[in-house]
């Protein structure tokens, strides 16, 4: 049969058919080592030492892991009770051969042939012809009968060795009482050893004399264990790309030397052992040579030392030494041969795709191999698939039964057979979730699975990182499997999800949002899950209510499990006796379980035939049959070392690599102090666990253990649920629980490695060691490659450790660690994290801090994940804007993280702009979270308070439901099309009851979809012509009927059925508001014909007509018994919905922009104009008058219990104020668009903007109005900060006054009162002292800011002042007028010094240190006017309105900026450019609004409308570096290499600038610590530049 090519193999990957496949390209190294007993010690511990950490780390490094199976290391003797050694040795060769890199053999031959073990077992045939050759040599066979054992049970029938314990109990006991007879029953046996051994060798050589066995029969009694192991390796191709031999001799060996006996094989008088030694010259001279190039084998020759080999002698030392180095050499060479060479099927896996494929399609054919019987569901999901197939709409099948039922075998057989069902061309898309890191979360899962479909069907992906993108993914998915519904070629699509319970909570999978519920057809998606987790079953039910399409695994039948027990048994050549049979189907028929059934096969395949009945049993469930094979392996293999090696492997997230299993065990004191009872570690300097042990317990647990994907490693986890929940209950509760994680937490952490000496007391031996674990290093990086084990393994272990020291000091507080994991794994993985450490931590003092950390990681989220993949200096950066304003507060975890991460920025090989206070958006404010996901304006919001589901309509023709919990998207639904520039989706209601959702938009429809499960229920035609943006729509509260408008009509649907109930005929124009009554009893509509009408919800006649409406109707509500509308005539009416009649005709001061009743009817707010107007509405009297708003008010809500009310603004801001008292509790700023839409669910406010595709969430909880804000309260943009960062100054809400915030108390210090007319400028001075401020009413007022009282007003000016600067030395200042008059003025002499007047506008001033008075005009001229001679001389660059105008401290440069896309540095002297820079592209509007020089003219700041802050190199116009502020700037200045200013979010903004001058690549941990950055001096946080940093 052909091998098919690389493009075969990866076809069949992708169309998912479960196939053989070539062996994956291995990362591990992995080297059995093989050698006799007691003559290598001094050469193993060598290697242990010196060169395995050597190849360890150079392995890490390529990314490998290095592994070494040393089965003789650390143990007694070679002789177990079970007599397994040999099979134990074979077992794990094969194993290197299988997974290992390039090397996988090495053998060291001394002058011993080693222990040949007696054959475990014998076969009937075989056994009786030794029996019979050894009665003709005379040879009596009672003691070969009475230890082996005829086992019926075979087939055929064989011989089994006993183990020694069955006659000598005593022969492994530990305990010292009984050491005497251990000893002597230990003699006893070697006694019976060596008969045993004399006489089968004896009958064998008879027997093949005879001619009546091979000599390869006779061999094998004559054969040790390490010659075994050398045929062993040498059974593969290409031996010499895999092993290595190492041979010694030592010459004149002393036979009187007591140390002889170790290092050959002798007699009892010291005299070499003659068959031995002809044994072993002929694998040494015969064997190596015709199996080994000569470059693979190294000889030695070594004089005799007394004691043997001793490192002290120089010549041994040397030997040593050239032996390690050597074994080093060798062992890197093959292994860069096998990277070099690799296996030919390597581009097979050349993403990470194909590695997932591949995972999945081995999975499954494991789980087919085992498979018997369950035709009867097999067949009814099949038929289902296949009748169902090709239609439109139908359910996804549903595979539901209990843990151990057999869905995931099942599951596995649908995939296998899929191609055979759906036909040849068919692709099946499986994936086991949980069996690796890839299909763990479902935003990976989902990823993966698109990413195969779209290769298969060349489907093209989406723009952007769709695939770090939960919310994007998911509204892609129907898309997606519709273009595989209309593929070309007609090739079916299966997609099968086995185990959904097996999910992580990341993007809360359980409510199964992500999963289509109808189908297109040509699509099949099948799923099973546990029926009782996670209420996954649950939710699937009321989504999907139909019974044909889910498939309940139930029990076995008796007669079916009682023959698929017969089938494995005779497929491993087994059977049981009568009475054993009869103990099995006892036990089944009490748990017809496949699992059970599983485990009792598993137990009874080791029944022999001689076993007692009394000894069986099976258990009566699942779980207590995994409890009797826990209990089984505790007896085999000793309680501690089971119940710790399972303990990790259980307490780990992820499972754990043998490496890392045998690493953790080495450093478990408890386990080694177990271990070493009865004999001492073969080395004092270096103390770990034997392998033999962990390979011997890996032996009887091979059935139970899965090697799976994770990070990159294979690793081993237990086989099933049940197995992990026993284990947790067994070995995991209390503080053995602790402890395990305690150990896994110090292992990740590298703790104990790099010669780190960890002590050890071995209590039984009453010995102490300080000894080295040889545990490998665990760094955060290697190189550039992060070490993603510890990653995702560390915070867990961590945090269950419980040790909340240990946790903030390596876990959470650990800066290193959080960046890495956000930027090694996602944003997301570390949200997991935190959110289960603050889970764990409830109601402690960490808990706080932790949801802080939580709050600040959310809050950055969108700026982290910004087109994909994290900016590595994002994370620091974040950190430090977002947190240091807590640092002192919360100094256990929160000042230790910002302290990493100011260490961070500090050591950066890239130049940065850090953060020297809470300059961004802060956690535990009102700020929640920003929603993304929408690609264009929002035009309608709607809330459903008590399912928290929030729902959106927008211009990119989707909509969103969101649910407000999670803030997570639920549903991406887009069926309305798109066919002209206003196209969007207008409007949007939610039914009370949380099933329906209805949306109208511009192509003219109206659709009705299902909530639960995102399917269209509904699209009906309906006419919007009328409308632009925006449509009213409403569903009645019974949830039954939807209403709407279609044109001038309104029109009310049955949502169930569909169909038009009534068409409401009256209006004349567009209805512009549209509501129904809570009764369910009325409909009100409000139209642009500027009447408000009344309609019967069960008749559709017209009740009432309300015109008293002189203007247009802006906006419209309804309570229990009033509906309340609002006009631009000024007015709101308040109407009694059952008369008709007006109760209130509510006069305001400006138009009524917006109404909303409270829900106790108390409480009526109007926005008019700016204000907000708080209404009794009992009485119709006016209660409060609201001003918080520069621009009109467009919506207002009131909380569900009447205590709030939210207002939003055309100022881009919301204000919460108090119902009762009209107090103003909260100014919300950050939503920096409009405020167009509100709503509230709780205390949570949902805003957004007819300008912008963002959702905010903001809590307003009663907490949240007792807290400080933590921002100035500035809405003008007319602001300055001092240098000193300890005053803000700024315009307050009236226009004229002055505000002075004090930033470290966060409230007004004072309110400087003087001018009369609005203030337009303000400037500080540069000795932070005083404030200048000019007005409309042409002054200027010299204000003391420390004191606030005012120190001069300078004589009125002709016009209004517009404009104010000052000179570096503060000794005069310019200003500005209105009619372009451009006055200098001396500040100590309170005088005018000199006038000029321009020509044209004036748009921003600048003075020289010598009082040369330069400022721009509004045609792009930049005018110099000298006093001193009355010249005034032009400087042309800018080619539209200056912006802004800055100099240098020392009067030499100018930085200008305009409004096209240009920043010039002028010589002010010269009046030349020096450099340009540009800032933007020609067509598209720069706004560059704010300049500053650093004090020695090195570099140039600016900040623009993007909401960045640049810096730039002067010397050559350079961009040195960029930082995203969250907000548009409103004042800039630098002082000490920091940039100073306020946001129009009203935080004080601080950076630091951390100059590299040649940048460097990304630091790893190990290069960061040597790396000291070029810093400026003086700049550190507690330095001189700004004292209150």
């Amino acid at each position: 049969m052909a091998v098919p090519t690389r493009e075969e193999l990866q076809h069949s990957l992708l169309c998912g058919h479960i196939i053989e496949l070539p062996p994956e390209p291995s990362k591990i190294v992995r080297i059995f080592i093989s050698s006799t007993f007691g003559d290598s010690v001094a050469e193993r511990n060598t290697l242990l030492q010196k060169a395995y950490p050597t190849l360890q780390q150079w392995c890490q490094r390529h990314g490998l892991d290095f592994q070494v199976v040393d089965m003789r290391w650390g143990v007694r003797s070679e002789a177990t009770v079970d007599h397994r050694i040999g099979e134990l040795c074979l077992r794990e060769i094969r194993t290197c051969q299988k997974i290992s890199a390039g090397p996988n053999f090495v053998c060291f031959l001394g002058q011993r042939y080693g222990y040949r073990p007696l054959t475990p077992e014998i076969e009937e045939k075989e056994f009786e012809i030794l029996r019979k050759c050894a009665k003709e040599c005379k040879l009596d066979d009672s003691l070969l009968l009475e230890w082996y054992k005829k086992d019926d049970n075979a087939v055929p029938p064989r011989y089994t060795l006993q183990p020694i314990t069955t006659k000598f109990e005593h022969y492994h006991d530990v305990d010292p009482a009984n050491q005497e007879l251990r000893e002597k029953q230990s003699s006893q046996w070697m006694d019976i050893f060596q008969k045993l051994v004399d006489f089968l060798r004896k009958a064998a050589e008879k027997a093949f004399q005879n001619e009546l066995i091979t000599e390869e029969t006779r061999y094998k009694y004559f054969m040790s264990v390490t010659e075994s192991e050398i045929r062993a390796a040498v059974d593969i191709d290409d031996v010499n790309q895999h092993c290595v031999c190492f041979m010694r001799t030592l010459n004149n060996v002393k036979e009187a030397d007591p140390a002889a006996h170790m290092y050959r094989d002798s007699d009892e008088h010291g005299k070499p052992k003659e068959e031995e030694q002809a044994l072993l010259e002929k694998v040494r001279n015969q064997f190596i040579p015709e199996h080994y190039n000569f470059t693979n084998v190294h000889s030695y020759d070594l004089e005799w030392m007394k004691g043997g080999i001793d490192p002290s002698e120089p010549e041994h030392k040397r030997y040593l030494e050239n032996f390690c180095v050597q074994f080093v050499t060798d062992i890197k060479r093959l292994v860069e041969g096998a990277v070099v060479a690799k296996s030919k099927w390597k581009y097979v896996y050349d993403s990470p795709l194909f590695v997932e494929i591949a995972h999945q399609t081995n999975f499954c054919l494991a789980k087919c191999t085992s498979f018997c019987g369950r035709e009867d569901i097999l067949n009814d999901i099949t038929q289902y698939v296949v009748n169902n197939h090709n239609k439109a709409g139908h359910k996804p099948a549903v595979v539901f039964g209990v843990s151990g039922s057999g869905k995931t075998s099942i599951m596995a057989i649908v995939a296998r057979d899929a191609h055979k069902n759906l036909g040849k061309n068919c692709v099946s898309v499986l994936r086991f979730l949980g069996t690796s890191s890839r299909s763990t979360s479902i935003l990976h899962v989902l990823g993966s699975v698109c990413q195969q479909i779209c290769r298969t069907y060349d489907i093209s992906t989406p723009t952007g990182n769709i695939w770090e993108n939960y919310n994007d993914l998911v509204a892609w998915i129907p898309s997606l499997l519709q273009q595989v519904s209309q593929d070309k070629s007609g090739r079916p699509l299966l997609i099968i999800l086995d185990s959904l319970d097996q999910l992580s909570e990341s993007h809360s999978p359980y409510g199964c949002n992500w999963l289509p519920k109808s189908c297109p057809p040509n699509v099949s998606i099948i799923v099973s899950t546990l029926p009782n987790e996670h209420s996954i079953l649950e939710n699937l039910l009321q989504s999907m209510v139909d019974d044909n399409n889910y498939f309940q695994v139930r029990p076995l039948q008796e007669g079916a499990g009682n023959e698929i027990f017969q089938t494995w048994m005779t497929g491993i050549n087994r059977q049981v006796t009568s009475a054993q049979k009869n103990i099995f189907k006892d036990a089944f028929s009490r748990c017809r379980q496949p699992l059970f059934l599983k485990l009792a096969f598993d137990q009874a395949r080791l029944w022999k035939s001689y076993t007692p009945i009394g000894n069986l049993n099976l258990g009566d469930s699942v779980r207590s049959a995994i409890g009797l094979l826990y209990e089984r392996l505790e007896k085999q293999h000793g309680k501690i070392l089971v119940s710790h090696a399972l303990g990790y492997i259980t307490a780990a997230r992820n499972g754990l690599t043998e490496a890392e299993l045998d690493d953790v065990l080495s450093i478990d004191d408890e386990v080694l102090d177990d271990v070493y009872q009865y004999w001492s570690p073969p080395n004092p300097d270096v103390v770990r666990i034997p392998p033999l042990l962990w390979a011997r317990l890996k032996y009887d647990l091979q059935e139970y253990l899965v090697n799976r994907h994770a990070n990159g490693k294979t690793v081993m986890a237990l086989y099933h649920r049940q197995f992990i929940e026993t284990a947790k209950d067994r070995y995991l509760k209390g503080a053995a629980k602790a402890a395990r994680h305690q150990i896994l937490a110090e292992f990740f952490l590298g703790k104990w490695s790099q010669g780190t000496i960890k002590p050890i007391h071995l209590s039984q031996r009453k010995e102490s060691y300080h000894a080295d674990r040889k545990v490998s290093y665990q760094p955060i990086k290697y190189r550039k490659v992060f070490n993603l084990r510890k990653l995702e393994e560390l915070p867990y272990h961590l945090l269950y450790a419980d040790n909340d020291e240990q946790l903030i000091e390596n876990g959470i507080g650990n800066f290193k660690l959080l960046d890495a994991v956000i930027r090694g794994l996602s944003v997301q993985d570390f949200l997991e994290d935190i959110n289960l450490m603050i889970s764990e931590k409830q109601g402690t003092d960490l808990c706080e801090e932790l949801v802080l950390i939580r709050g600040a990681i959310r809050l950055a989220r969108p700026t982290l994940e910004y087109v994909g993949g994290v900016n590595y200096e994002c994370v620091a950066l974040e950190i430090l804007g977002r947190l240091l304003q807590f640092a002192d507060k919360y100094p256990r975890c929160i000042g230790i993280l910002v302290a990493g991460a100011e260490d961070w920025c500090d050591r950066h090989r890239h130049s940065l702009l850090v953060p020297q206070r809470g300059c961004f958006p802060a956690p535990g404010g009102p700020l929640r979270t920003t929603l993304i996901g929408h690609q264009d304006d929002i035009l309608d919001m709607t809330v459903n308070q008590d399912k928290l589901l929030l729902v959106t309509a927008s211009r990119d023709y989707t909509v969103r439901v969101w649910n407000l919990e999670t803030d997570e998207v639920i549903h991406t639904l887009q069926a309305h099309s798109a066919s002209g520039d206003l196209d969007a989706v207008y409007c949007v209601a939610i039914t009370d009851n949380g099933k329906w959702l209805v949306s109208g938009a511009a192509d003219d429809t109206l659709i009705v979809w299902s909530l639960r499960t995102g399917e269209i229920i509904h699209k009906l035609p309906e006419s919007h012509c009328y409308y632009y943006l925006h449509a009213p729509l409403a569903t009645v509260h019974n949830s039954s009927m939807a209403v709407s408008v279609d044109g001038v009509r309104i029109s009310v649907h049955d949502i169930v059925d569909g169909k038009r109930m009534l068409t409401l005929k009256g209006h004349t124009n567009a209805v512009c508001g549209l509501h129904v009554t809570p009764d369910d009893k009325y409909i009100v509509s409000a139209s642009d014909d500027t009447t408000v009408k009344v309609w019967s919800l069960d008749t559709g006649d017209l009740l009432h007509d309300i015109t008293q409406h002189t203007d247009d109707i802006t906006s419209l509500t309804v309570s229990a018994n009033y509906a309340i509308s609002g006009s631009r005539d000024k007015t709101a009416l308040v109407i009694d919905v059952a008369t008709g009649n007006i109760v209130h005709k509510l006069e305001n001061q400006h138009p009524v922009s917006s109404v909303c009743v409270s829900p106790d009817e108390k409480c009526l707010a109007t926005g008019s104009g700016q204000e907000m107007m708080l209404w009794n509405l009992k009485s119709g009297e006016l209660q409060h008058t609201c001003a918080g708003h520069d621009g009109t008010i467009d919506c207002v809500c009131i909380s569900y219990d009447s205590k709030y009310v939210v207002s939003g603004a055309r100022d881009d801001i919301m204000v919460v104020w108090e119902t009762e008292t009209g107090k103003l509790v909260h100014t919300l700023e950050g939503q920096q668009a409009i405020v167009s839409h509100l709503a509230l669910a709780k205390y949570l406010v949902v805003s957004a903007s007819l300008k912008s595709p963002y959702i905010k969430l903001w809590n307003i909880t009663p907490e949240q109005a007792k807290e400080k804000r933590q921002t100035f309260p500035d809405k003008s943009g007319i602001v300055d900060v001092t240098t000193s960062c300890q005053y803000v100054v700024y315009r307050s809400d009236n226009g004229c006054d002055i505000k002075v915030w004090d930033i470290d108390d966060r409230e007004d210090k004072y309110t400087l009162v003087g001018h009369t007319a609005e203030v337009k400028c303000l400037v500080i001075t540069h000795d932070n002292k005083y404030v200048l401020s000019g007005s409309e009413d042409k002054s200027v007022i010299l204000w003391h800011i420390k004191s606030g009282e005012g120190m001069h007003i300078f004589p009125e000016q002709p016009a209004a002042i517009q404009h104010l600067n000052l000179n570096r030395n503060d000794t005069h200042f310019i200003s500005a007028c209105k009619d372009n008059n451009i006055t200098l003025w001396s500040m100590r002499e309170k005088s005018l010094k000199a006038v000029t007047l321009s020509s044209r506008p004036v748009t921003s001033v600048a003075l020289t240190n010598s009082s040369v008075m330069i400022y721009g005009t509004r045609d792009g001229i930049i005018c110099q006017y000298n006093p001193k001679n009355g010249k005034t001389h032009t400087m042309k660059g800018h080619k539209s309105t200056i912006q802004c105008l800055v100099l240098s401290d020392d009067s030499r440069m100018l930085a200008s900026s305009a409004m096209d896309p240009y920043i010039i540095i002028w010589n002010v002297d010269k009046r030349k450019k020096l450099k340009t820079i540009s800032v933007g592209s020609t067509d598209i509007q720069c706004d560059v609004n704010h300049l500053a020089f650093s004090g020695d003219n090195r570099f140039l700041s600016s900040a623009a409308s993007d909401k960045q802050v640049k810096l730039y190199r002067v010397q050559d116009g350079c961009l040195v570096t960029t930082q995203y502020v969250y907000s548009n700037l409103t004042s800039m200045k630098m002082k000490y290499y920091c940039i100073i200013g306020g946001t129009r979010i009203g935080q004080l903004l601080v950076l630091k600038i951390h100059y590299v001058e040649n940048e460097g690549d990304e630091c790893s941990d190990d290069d960061i610590s040597q790396f000291g950055s070029r810093m400026f001096p003086h700049t550190q946080r507690n330095s001189s530049c700004c004292t209150v940093l």
